[in-house]
């Protein structure tokens, strides 16, 4: 019998059909989605608290770092033991980038706090915003391929229609509203900071009750690919200490 090789591409990875995704690459991933759920609430909650830390004798910094770490952690789960598919390997570099560089941007909010029209300092501001929404973003994706992994077509769907939500609900009005400040600050001949205080000014309230929903949505499909892997790991028949660690994980 002959045997002819099957081509590799990004949605037909030899590897993945090589090896099944074993028990504890399983739990990892359940981890993995289940850190990033805890991150997401801490950041979110942390960041709308302007709660801070004190890391060093009159040096501040947004307590929203915890967060972000533990987001970085579960991140870190997903791309060690996730599945071998390039697209996988990419977001997850890319979410993990995403995040060290939200914690870098941290200072800069007490330093535009101090210093509102210095651009620099709001540059780097709305750079935080958008890097979180980027993240929210590629955890939705995550999420989806997840799914797509276990065959679940409904959790892959609905983790799709979430990541549309953080590019309609987050990424696009805030790209508009900055090219909007953008093309006033130019035709007006104002400082720039200004004119985004101005925007930032005449966005209803409904709005910024918007924004919030894909921050819930994105822990909802944390929350159910944590469990679907959960699910997953106990139909696979896993043994008595892969179970006992799974009840200590969940």
């Amino acid at each position: 019998m002959d045997y002819y090789p099957v081509p590799l591409d990004e949605n037909n990875d030899m590897r993945l059909n090589a090896n099944p995704i074993t028990p504890a690459q399983i739990l990892c991933l359940a981890k993995g989605f289940s850190r990033i759920f805890w991150g997401v609430f801490l950041m979110v909650g942390l960041f709308l608290s302007q709660a801070g830390l004190e890391v060093f004798h009159g040096i501040r910094i947004p307590a929203y770092v915890l967060g972000a770490g533990l987001i970085g952690w579960g991140l870190w789960l997903l791309q060690s033991a996730g599945p071998a598919r390039r697209s996988w390997q990419r977001r997850t570099r890319m979410a993990l980038g995403l995040t060290f560089l939200i914690i870098y941007f941290a200072p800069f909010i007490a330093w535009w706090q101090a210093m509102p029209h210095e651009n620099l300092f709001l540059l780097n501001v709305l750079g935080l915003l958008l890097t979180g929404m980027g993240i929210l973003l590629l955890v939705n994706l995550l999420a989806a391929e997840t799914f797509s992994l276990f065959e679940e077509r409904g959790g892959r769907v609905e983790s799709q229609v979430f990541a549309l939500g953080v590019v309609i609900l987050m990424i696009a009005p805030f790209l508009i509203g900055l090219l909007f400040a953008l093309v006033a600050s130019l035709r007006y001949d104002a400082p720039f900071a200004e004119e985004i205080w101005l925007t930032i000014n005449r966005v209803p309230i409904w709005l910024y009750v918007a924004t919030t929903l894909p921050c819930s949505l994105t822990m909802v499909a944390s929350w159910k690919a944590k469990a679907i892997c959960y699910q997953r790991l106990w139909n696979s028949g896993a043994g008595p200490d892969d179970r006992r660690q799974t009840t200590d994980a969940g």
